[in-house]
């Protein structure tokens, strides 16, 4: 393991010091999704709750959703975050769930749909679901189970088979990685963690990762992943953490 690299203190200081501002930044935006939703979670936190037709919804951590159901339809707004849903099944009424992005219709089916800034990420479990872009960049693209779609606001990608159980992991509180970047690794941890982390030392940002992290003690999980990478840390009641 290489020596871990000396690193000034001034920067880190003045680093954390921006960073209270940011973190009552990201509290007050996030106070406005809540607003909205009919259900929602914090930092670390799972929930599973039953919808008006018996649907199950189980939203991971940071995910706020609001519904809208009629006798015509059943639809959830993904307004943040991520979530899997078994769908029960009502021909007469689509289930269709929203986000800024996209749109997914299903009849009875189980899949993951997780939104980010840069686009929208669905994954099938069981079952098939019909994906489009609200930006009407190409036809709906029907999507089965074992398969992934990504969906950027500007393009609809192509389904991809993929290791479902790996991808749901987090539905039993596990992050499962296999030779992935560091940093990536490391903003997922972000999205359990109650505070925030921030890499200073980019150069081991590319360092590929493999293992397997429980997400419901984001702590433990952090100090478990810092043992692959030479740095030093920094930690204010784990509320900011800071890595050089």
């Amino acid at each position: 393991l290489a020596s871990k690299p000396a690193f000034s203190l001034r920067w880190p200081v003045l680093t954390a010091a921006c960073l209270v501002f940011v973190v009552l930044l990201a509290e007050h935006f996030d106070i406005s999704i809540r607003w909205q939703a009919d259900y929602h979670t914090g930092p670390g936190e799972r929930r599973t709750v039953e919808l008006p037709d018996r649907s199950i919804a189980t939203l991971n951590t940071q995910t706020a959703i609001a519904l809208s159901y009629d006798g015509t339809a059943r639809r959830i707004r993904l307004l943040k975050g991520e979530m899997f849903l078994n769908v029960r099944h009502d021909a007469e009424r689509p289930f269709v769930v929203e986000s800024a992005d996209t749109a997914v219709r299903a009849v009875g089916t189980a899949f993951v749909v997780r939104t980010d800034p840069g686009g929208d990420r669905i994954t099938v479990l069981e079952g098939t679901v019909e994906v489009e872009s609200k930006a009407k960049t190409g036809s709906p693209v029907a999507v089965t189970a074992g398969s992934q779609i990504q969906v950027e606001p500007h393009h609809l990608g192509r389904p991809q088979a993929i290791d479902v159980t790996t991808a749901s992991s987090w539905l039993r509180g596990r992050l499962v990685v296999q030779n992935v970047p560091f940093v990536q690794v490391l903003e997922e941890l972000q999205r359990y963690h109650g505070g925030r982390i921030l890499l200073l030392n980019r150069q081991v940002g590319d360092i590929k990762v493999t293992g397997t992290y429980n997400v419901d003690d984001p702590v433990g999980a952090l100090a478990l992943l810092l043992q692959t990478v030479p740095l030093s840390t920094i930690s204010l009641a784990d509320r900011l953490v800071i890595l050089f």
